[in-house]
């Protein structure tokens, strides 16, 4: 077939949820343990089935869901749709999310490719959430052969039927910027999210393959009438902004810079300055040098040791128990 032939010319990217995630796109959401995946996932599953805006943000195109989600209990996974739902003043059981309570699912094995492609012949979902990958994947994960074939598969059905996929994933380490295993899963997606969490507060940025992606949100878990759930947080989006903003005029630069000429270059509260520069520093993204600040290239990252942070070594991720992951 000859380019031009059989498509629409005027065809134009379609979002299942907008400037986040395609319609019958796949691709991962991934960060630490305790990062709040399954909630950021419990509330894809609400707004699409729902139609409302993911975060109460991003407009959505309503559909079926199907979510696999077996780490805990299949009446916690309930409980959360249920408490997401409530948030939004809906009833969970009008929706049509369907939970699969299968003890042991694999995605790599061919008699349950044949169940998912026969359940998606029934119901007809326009989006699939299978969390996480450890669970529903019985190869390993750190060789292409074995995570190629199933990656192959989930993007043909996708293809087939429009229905998007989203798999949950560990990022490889904190602060590492990678997901665990094989490059072959940050190669097949159309879209990925990846959240981050420091301290107490969580951010969440977006990669989509075919258009401009999402900017980056901050995040908090806040509870409503006894229903948590995340949302946008306003002063963290503040200073996330800002936090961006001085990256993206230090990469421009190309020379150190002051402090002052900074500020005045980005705007924002000026109590905050020494702090989000100090934060970016220990995050090995930007360096002082002589009383001003130079954007660090990815190219001497691998080498610049003197941005280790011992206290970020110190911390544990995820210690203790809360009601994030």
């Amino acid at each position: 077939m000859r380019a031009g032939q059989g498509v629409d010319e005027h065809y134009e990217t379609r979002w299942l949820i907008e400037n986040v995630w395609i319609e019958g796109g796949t691709g991962m959401l991934a960060g630490m343990p305790k990062t709040g995946k399954t909630w950021v996932l419990v509330d894809m599953a609400v707004s699409i089935a729902s139609g409302q805006p993911f975060l109460e943000t991003f407009k959505t195109r309503q559909g079926p869901v199907v979510i696999y989600s077996p780490e805990g209990p299949h009446a916690e996974l309930n409980k959360r749709i249920k408490q997401v739902a409530a948030r939004r003043g809906l009833d969970y059981k009008a929706l049509p999310i369907y939970c699969l309570k299968a003890s042991l699912l694999r995605l790599d094995e061919r008699d349950c490719q044949e169940n998912i492609e026969r359940l998606v012949q029934t119901l007809a979902p326009a989006f699939m959430i299978f969390d996480p990958l450890a669970e529903c994947f019985g190869g390993d994960e750190n060789r292409a052969a074995d995570i190629g074939p199933m990656v192959c598969w989930i993007d043909h059905l996708a293809r087939e039927t429009n229905t998007a996929a989203c798999i949950s994933h560990h990022m490889a380490k904190k602060d590492s910027g990678s997901m665990r295993g094989s490059g072959a899963l940050l190669s097949f997606g159309d879209n990925y999210i990846f959240m981050e969490r420091k301290g107490d507060r969580t951010s969440m940025s977006f990669l989509s393959r075919h258009s401009k992606s999402a900017d980056p949100v901050a995040l908090r878990l806040t509870d409503r009438n006894g229903n948590p759930g995340y949302e946008i947080d306003a002063q963290g989006q503040e200073e996330l902004d800002l936090k961006n903003r001085i990256l993206e005029f230090l990469e421009a630069q190309g020379v150190p810079v002051t402090q002052r000429k900074i500020r005045d270059a980005c705007r924002g509260k000026t109590d905050r300055y020494k702090s989000i520069l100090d934060e970016l520093r220990s995050e090995g993204e930007i360096r002082k040098v002589k009383e001003k600040w130079e954007y660090i290239r990815d190219s001497e990252r691998d080498n610049n040791s003197e941005q280790t942070n011992p206290g970020d070594e110190a911390e544990s991720v995820g210690e203790g128990k809360d009601a994030r992951d």
